[in-house]
């Protein structure tokens, strides 16, 4: 992904990278939560490797985490993400992969703290919320976004644009 895909990460990366790493985690959640309202059928052993990867990652960010469990859960997820995207013969494979995408790139900026994959993760997160047409999860996202520049810059809360 371009990290100028999410030009509102520009506006806060210069927040401290747990806080970056923490609102890429927490998109993903909610790009994994339009998974859960739809109904089409998602894998018990898929969910179970995106939700351990995003704890992982959450943990990461929040200090040392062993690189290795996260390491592992990153290639698992990427194979995930990718499984389902070279499929791609429904609507449900492309929205699996790039909820896949999404914990990923957040699960990548938490082991690299890195502002670029954190704002694929948003980027990924909020596809996934725009093609299914979830306005909830979207709005949701946004308001993420919003609530970091605020936090990061009160005096840019007026320039945040999503993609």
């Amino acid at each position: 992904m371009n990290p100028s895909a999410c030009p509102a990460i520009d506006l806060i990366d210069d927040a401290p990278a747990a806080k970056l790493i923490g609102l890429a985690v927490r998109c993903a959640r909610l790009a994994m939560r339009v998974l859960n309202r739809m109904s089409f059928p998602v894998g018990v052993p898929e969910l179970t490797v995106l939700d351990r990867t995003l704890n992982l990652a959450d943990t990461a960010a929040a200090g040392p985490a062993p690189p290795v469990l996260l390491e592992a859960a990153i290639e698992e997820t990427g194979r995930l993400a990718f499984k389902f995207l070279a499929q791609l013969q429904f609507k449900t494979d492309f929205l699996l992969g790039q909820t896949a995408h999404a914990v990923h790139a957040a699960a990548r900026a938490a082991l690299a703290d890195s502002v670029e994959q954190a704002g694929d993760a948003i980027t990924y997160a909020l596809e996934v919320a725009r093609a299914a047409g979830d306005r909830e999860v979207e709005w949701l996202i946004e308001d993420e976004l919003r609530k970091a520049v605020a936090e990061a810059s009160p005096q840019r809360l007026g320039s945040v644009q999503t993609a």
